[in-house]
This record gives C-alpha cells, structure tokens and sequence, in this order.
C-alpha cells in the first residue's frame, strides 16, 4: 500500500460565471453510437470553462491531463469548484 502525509489546498467555490456564454475554440468529427456516425462536435478548453457552465452533448472537454466526451442526449455542468458533472439520463 501508499500512505501519504501533507497539506492540501482546496480551491476557493467561486460563484460568478465571469465571460458570459461558453464558446468552443475548435470542432471534430466523433463518433456517436446513437448515430452510428462521425458528427461535428464542439472542442471547448475545459479549463476555461466558468462555474455555472452548462452544454448539451455531444462535445469535447479538454483539459490539462484528460479529455471529457459528452455524448448526445447527455448534459455536462460545471460546478462551483470546477468540476465537470455529467448526466447521462440513466438512472
């Protein structure tokens, strides 16, 4: 096993959605299974995304180290603390 010992700190909840609106910077085709095909599919920088952020897949996420797929008929939040929520309808 791994123990570790140390202080982490937590990122400040942050309420305002500064920006406005969420816009992609980019756009690639990906596969949809409910298709069956490759759609044009928003790339926005997850990273920049402002707490309150809501998007309707399907689209990209990209972000320092992973990158989020939102499939079509599901719907990624952005929390407070900048995390990604996904509600794929299954419940």
């Amino acid at each position: 096993g791994v123990d570790a010992i140390g202080t982490v700190m937590k990122t400040a909840a942050q309420s305002d959605a500064a920006g406005g609106a969420a816009r992609p910077r980019s756009e690639r085709l990906t596969y949809c299974p409910k298709r069956r095909d490759m759609v044009p599919t928003p790339v926005y920088d997850g990273a920049t995304l402002a707490p309150g952020t809501s998007l309707e897949g399907p689209v990209v996420l990209e972000h320092p180290g992973t990158t989020i797929v939102v499939f079509t008929e599901q719907h990624a939040r952005i929390d407070a603390h900048r995390h990604t929520h996904i509600d794929t309808g299954i419940a």
